[in-house]
């Protein structure tokens, strides 16, 4: 068995701003790697031929040749050639399940996924912004499928604060969010600003394949509940708060974090890694830094 990070506690400040931050139990496959750390904090590894049971063919899917509808968006217009979509108020609903491919820009909007079923979104060139709310909005979906199209930069921001119906509201609070399982694969970067909360949220399983994100966040980087998994994925994290987290701490098998593979830059003021359970590390290079000071603030 191969010790490849500390372990430090779930309330820890991480004062030292060059230290790894790896908050729950730590478990990692048997393999014939090395692992060092060098003096900045940094966690290196690099382990080959690992594959995964946690990914489904839906968390794999990248193909969409069979397109429900394209939405050209253009500023505060779109078209949409198609079905299964909405627009309204500049909200883009998803009332229908199947494959729907955006491009373009879309100011002060949001994309809304509201049905019961497997929920294909293609990103070929996206800029979505959103003043007072989500622009990535899952309330209901049997799982939701996000696909970055090779060569594309996407980006969606929000803004400092959003808006509710009444005061007892507090969801969405992250530039993607999705209450049932999401997963996000495809090569093209994946820009995330998020400057209310986080930067991606799941309330349910988070799977992570293949994919390009930079993400910015006052609060959490990416967040699922139940579990995160990632693997062949180049991700890089700036929070305020914890980098990757997984926060169920109720249900014994959910919350916890598996890292199958990829790159990791992860800046974060608090954990850089936190998950309420079991952290496992398969494969990967990670560059940890956590701690008060270790990001720094504009006025």
């Amino acid at each position: 068995m191969i010790t490849m990070v500390s372990v430090v506690s779930a309330g820890c400040s991480g004062k030292d701003t060059n230290s790894e931050s790896v908050s729950g139990s730590a478990e990692t496959s048997e393999t014939s790697s090395s692992t060092n750390t060098d003096n900045t904090g940094s966690v290196l590894n690099t382990v080959s031929n690992t594959s995964s049971d946690y990914f489904d063919d839906e968390d794999l899917l990248e193909n969409y040749n069979d397109v429900t509808a394209e939405i050209l968006m253009k500023g505060d217009n779109i078209e949409i050639n198609g079905q299964g979509v909405i627009y309204s108020n500049n909200i883009i609903s998803v009332t229908n399940g199947g494959t729907f491919i955006f491009s373009g820009n879309l100011n002060d909007g949001q994309i809304y996924i509201n049905n019961e079923e497997l929920t294909h979104i293609i990103f070929n060139g996206v800029d979505i912004s959103n003043s007072s709310s989500s622009p990535l909005f899952i309330e209901n979906a049997d799982k939701t499928v996000i696909t970055c199209v090779d060569g594309t930069e996407n980006i969606l921001s929000d803004a400092e604060n959003y808006v509710y119906e009444s005061d007892e509201e507090n969801e969405p609070d992250a530039v993607i969010f999705s209450k049932d399982d999401l997963s996000l694969n495809g090569s093209g970067l994946l820009i995330i600003n998020a400057e209310y909360n986080e930067g991606i949220t799941c309330k349910d399983d988070l799977r992570i394949s293949g994919s390009n994100i930079n993400i910015s966040s006052v609060g959490n980087g990416i967040k699922g509940k139940d579990s995160v998994v990632i693997k062949d994925s180049d991700i890089t994290v700036n929070s305020q708060q914890d980098g990757i987290k997984s926060s169920n701490a109720d249900e014994t098998d959910k919350g916890y974090i598996v890292f199958e593979s990829g790159n990791y830059n992860i800046t974060a003021k608090e954990d850089a890694v936190s998950s309420e359970n079991i952290l496992t590390i398969n494969d990967g290079s990670f560059v940890l830094k956590s701690g008060s000071e270790s990001i720094s603030q504009s006025n």
